[in-house]
């Protein structure tokens, strides 16, 4: 006879002879998606869902405006400076700041960025 303990988020059999880690981990509703380090990553649904690109900020022109592939619908900033999202794809319209050093957007749609 055995049975499954959860325990912070950590699956566990108990039966005869102890217990057994499954390593079947549960995710922290809140938990940021991987994102390396001075890049600027988008996924093409929310809560950082579907299709994901990894991009680097575009330090030596603040004014040059960076085209998505798909229209992001969440975004996370692992940069240390501000990026800004665009609804337009040709950087046009006022832009969504994205905080930088891993500040995260749940819910957003651009199309493009750039550094500002």
């Amino acid at each position: 006879m055995s049975a499954t303990v959860a325990v912070a988020g950590v699956v566990t059999l108990v039966g005869m002879g102890g217990g057994v880690d499954l390593g079947a981990q549960t995710s922290a509703p809140n938990a940021l998606p991987e994102c390396a380090e001075n890049f600027v990553c988008f996924w093409s649904e929310p809560n950082f869902g579907g299709q994901k690109i990894q991009e680097p900020p575009d330090w030596a022109t603040g004014s040059h405006c960076i085209r998505l592939p798909f229209s992001a619908r969440s975004a996370l900033n692992n940069t240390k400076e501000r990026q800004r999202g665009y609804l337009n794809s040709d950087c046009s319209d006022g832009g969504t700041i994205l905080q930088y050093r891993g500040a995260a957007e749940r819910s957003i749609n651009i199309n493009a960025y750039k550094h500002t």
